[in-house]
C-alpha cells in the first residue's frame, strides 16, 4: 500500500543522502528490503546506478566504477555493450575484417588494403589494415605479390594485373615494382613482354632484341644496351650453341641446314673444294687449277709447294692432295713431268727438267730415269757418251772404248795396222797390212806380196819388215822370216828373177 511505498522511499533517500553508497556498488531491493550490491562484471556502478560497459570496452572484474570499465577492447576482438571479457568476441577469422582497439564490431577491410596484426594464436582475429605496398595487390583483405611478369609501381593496387606487364627485354619476378625490374641478362637468355624470369635460349637458336638507353647507377652516365627479347632459329651457314650467340660455321666446314648448334655444323668441306667461313654447301668453292689443292675440310685453296704436284679430284679445278715429286720426275706449278732423256732423278722434289743431272758415260737414260746408270749401253757395237738418252751404233771402221763390253762410252777410228768390226778392234791378219786408219775388213789394205819382206799381224806397210840376213828368206806373203834349209842359200829378189 502507499504507506509501505513511502516507508521504503524514505529509507532509500535516507541511505542516499545520509549514508552515501560506495562507488562500484548499486542498490537492489529484495523482498522489500534495499540491499547494496557490488557491481557485476560487464557493468560499472556510479551513485548506486548499475550501467553496462560502453561498446568498445569491457569489464572483466566486479565493482567497476568507470564507464571505461576495465579498459578498451584489444585489437583482434570487438566488444559490444556490456562485454565482460576482452576476448569474448574474436573479430573474425576472415581476412575481410579487422578489429582495431575499442572495436564495437568487425570492420570490413578497405579495397587496396590487407588485414594485418593477426591474433589467431590467442583466439582473436586481425587487428589492423595496411595499404597494399608497391609490388603487390590486395584482394579480400589478403596481400599478394604482383604475379611474375607484372609490376606494381604504386601502392593500394587491388587488381592482379597490378600496373601492367613487364617490358620486353626485362623480367619481373613476383613482387616487382618496375616494368624494368631486372635486365634480362646475357645472350643465353631472352625476355619477351611479360616475362617473370629469363627464358633459356633453345639449342640451335640465337637471341635478338632492342637497344635501350640505360643509366649507370654509380656514374650516372647514359649508355646503350641490348636487351634480348626473342629467339630465332639459326640459319644455314651458322651454328647457335647454348650461349644464344649466332656464329658462322668455321672455315673448312659448312652448314646446309637450319638450327645447327655445334661448331662442326653439317660436316667438313669436300675434298677438291674449300669452304670460307659461313659456307652453306660442302662444295662451296672450287679449289682452282693444278697449282692448288684442297683436302677435305679446307678453309682455303692451298698453293702446291715447290717440288710437289697436285692429284685427285674430278679435274684440274678440284685437286685434292699434293704429292712430292717422285724420283724420275720433276714438278712445276703443280704439274709433274718425266726427267728429260739423258738425265735422271734419284731424289724426291726435283724442280728442273735435268733433274739430278746427266746420265753417266757407258749408260743411257730414257725419260723418267731414276739412276745415272739406268741402262747398260749394250754390246761393244754401241757406245754411250755422257747424257745419252739412247745407245749410239759404232761407225764403220770404228771401235768402242771405255768401261767394259757393256758400258762403252765413246768410239775411236781403227788405227793403221788394224781394222774394226762390230765395235771391236783387231790387228790386221799376219801376211796383211793396213796402211790407213778406219779399215773394217780382216784383209785390211791387202796382202803383203813383195818378196824379201814379211808382214806380222798389225803391219801397216808391205815393206815394213825387211826379211833379214842370209840365214833367212821371205817369199811373197811371208808372215815371218823362214830359216834357210841346209844345203840351200838365199838369193836377193829382183824383178828380172
Amino acid at each position: 500500500n502507499k504507506y509501505q511505498i513511502l516507508l521504503i522511499l524514505s529509507i532509500y533517500l535516507t541511505k542516499l543522502y545520509c549514508n552515501s553508497i560506495s562507488l562500484g556498488y548499486y542498490y537492489e531491493i529484495i523482498n522489500n528490503i534495499n540491499y547494496e550490491q557490488i557491481c557485476p562484471k560487464g557493468y560499472y556502478c556510479i551513485n548506486g546506478i548499475k550501467s553496462p560497459c560502453l561498446a568498445g570496452y569491457y569489464g572483466d572484474t566486479e565493482g567497476l566504477k568507470s564507464e571505461e570499465c576495465s579498459g578498451p577492447c584489444p585489437e583482434g576482438w570487438y566488444c559490444p555493450v556490456g562485454s565482460n571479457s576482452p576476448n569474448n568476441k574474436p573479430c573474425s577469422y576472415s581476412s575481410n575484417y579487422y578489429c582495431p582497439i575499442k572495436s564495437i564490431r568487425p570492420l570490413p577491410v578497405a579495397q587496396g588494403y590487407y588485414a594485418s596484426d593477426s591474433h589467431f594464436d590467442a583466439g582473436g582475429g586481425y587487428g589492423s589494415q595496411i595499404k597494399c605496398p608497391k609490388g603487390s595487390f590486395c584482394l579480400n583483405g589478403m596481400k599478394y605479390d604482383c604475379p611474375g611478369g607484372y609490376f606494381g609501381i604504386q601502392s593500394g593496387e587491388f587488381n592482379s594485373n597490378c600496373s601492367g606487364l613487364c617490358e620486353a627485354g626485362f623480367y619481373c619476378p613476383p613482387g616487382s615494382i618496375s616494368k624494368r625490374q631486372y635486365s634480362c641478362g646475357n645472350a643465353s637468355v631472352y625476355c619477351p613482354i611479360g616475362s617473370s624470369s629469363p627464358q633459356v635460349v633453345t639449342l640451335g637458336y640465337y637471341t635478338s632484341g632492342t637497344v635501350t638507353n640505360d643509366t649507370n647507377d654509380q656514374t650516372g652516365l647514359h649508355y646503350l644496351r641490348l636487351h634480348r627479347v626473342s629467339q630465332s632459329l639459326c640459319e644455314p651457314g651458322f651454328y647457335c650453341p647454348s650461349d644464344g650467340i649466332r656464329r658462322p660455321c668455321p672455315a673448312g666446314r659448312y652448314g646446309s641446314s637450319s638450327g645447327l648448334s655445334h661448331s662442326n655444323c653439317d660436316g667438313s668441306c669436300e675434298a677438291g673444294y674449300y669452304c670460307p667461313e659461313g659456307s652453306v654447301k660442302s662444295i662451296q668453292m672450287q679449289c682452282g687449277g693444278y697449282n692448288y689443292y684442297c683436302p677435305a675440310g679446307s678453309s682455303i685453296a692451298y698453293e702446291v709447294d715447290i717440288g710437289y704436284y697436285s692429284v685427285g679430284g674430278l679435274g684440274e679445278h678440284t685437286m685434292t692432295l699434293q704429292m712430292k715429286c717422285e724420283p724420275g720426275h720433276w714438278c712445276r706449278h703443280g704439274r709433274r713431268y718425266l726427267c728429260d732423256g739423258g738425265y735422271y732423278g734419284d731424289t724426291f722434289g726435283l724442280t728442273s727438267s735435268t733433274c739430278s743431272g746427266g746420265c753417266e758415260a757407258g749408260y743411257y737414260c730414257i725419260n723418267g730415269s731414276i739412276s745415272s746408270k739406268q741402262h747398260l749401253c749394250g754390246d761393244p757395237n754401241r757406245y754411250c757418251p755422257s747424257n745419252s738418252y739412247q745407245p749410239f751404233i759404232v761407225d764403220i771402221g770404228y771401235y768402242s772404248i771405255g768401261g767394259n763390253v757393256s758400258t762403252r762410252a765413246s768410239q775411236e777410228i781403227a788405227p793403221m795396222g788394224s781394222y774394226a768390226i762390230s765395235g771391236y778392234k783387231y790387228l790386221c791378219l799376219p801376211g796383211y797390212y793396213g796402211s790407213i786408219s778406219g779399215l773394217s775388213s780382216p784383209e785390211c789394205s791387202g796382202r803383203c806380196v813383195i818378196p824379201g819382206y814379211y808382214c806380222p799381224d798389225g803391219s801397216i806397210s808391205p815393206i815394213g819388215h825387211v826379211c833379214g840376213n842370209d840365214t833367212v828368206y821371205c817369199p811373197s806373203g811371208s808372215i815371218s822370216p823362214i830359216p834357210v834349209s841346209t844345203g840351200y842359200y838365199t838369193a836377193d829378189y829382183s824383178k828380172e828373177t
